[in-house]
């Protein structure tokens, strides 16, 4: 009998967690995949203007011409590129950047009811706990976020879920959600979407 118990517990326990941490190894990673190679396009892109600028230098700032206006402003446009590439490839900044893609991959498609976000159930004109907690301070975003879920449930009749509250998800994936995307995010490994798009 302590097996039985034991075993329901533990699927009782590990079972949320597990599909989290699943979509986490499956989705995140495609996720953190495509914004690292996001990534990488823009630092070329940096990388082309810092070239493409060094060559105007040359052309327009002769000898006889570096405190013209036209030379100056050269000069100014590679500092700024230089100092944007330089914060680009930060390695403090890299990991910011990826801290913030794998929170944003987990609150869209590793999150069970859309908790903490505009699509959770509930009232349209009252925000979740944790999302007014967050922008407890700025009542101008959170006028936005309110008028952006009164949109997204007074867009189409918002159902009542079992717990008697206005929802607008159907198997944890927004209702106006393409079916195809639904089931590309499925097969990509996502429990959840908690997204328009």
């Amino acid at each position: 009998m302590a097996t039985r118990k034991y075993k329901r517990k533990f699927v009782k326990k590990g079972g949320h967690n597990s599909k989290r941490q699943k979509c986490l190894d499956t989705k995140c990673k495609l996720w953190l995949e495509d914004a690292a190679k996001t990534h990488l396009q823009v630092k070329r892109l940096f990388q082309e203007q810092y070239k493409a600028a060094l060559e105007k230098e040359k052309k327009i700032c002769n000898s006889n011409s570096k405190s013209s206006p036209e030379c100056k402003r050269i000069k100014e446009e590679i500092m700024n590129t230089k100092r944007n590439l330089a914060e680009f490839e930060d390695p403090k900044n890299m990991a910011k950047t990826r801290e913030i893609e794998l929170a944003s991959c987990k609150n869209f498609y590793c999150n069970e009811g859309c908790k903490d976000t505009i699509f959770e159930n509930g009232a349209p004109d009252i925000l979740p706990s944790e999302l007014f907690k967050k922008y407890k301070n700025s009542k101008s975003m959170q006028n936005m976020l309110i008028n952006q879920r009164k949109q997204l449930f007074d867009k189409k009749k918002s159902r009542f879920s079992a717990t008697k509250k206005r929802t607008i998800l159907i198997d944890d994936f927004y209702e106006d959600m393409p079916k195809t995307t639904i089931v590309k995010l499925k097969q990509e490994g996502a429990i959840s979407g908690c997204t328009r798009t």
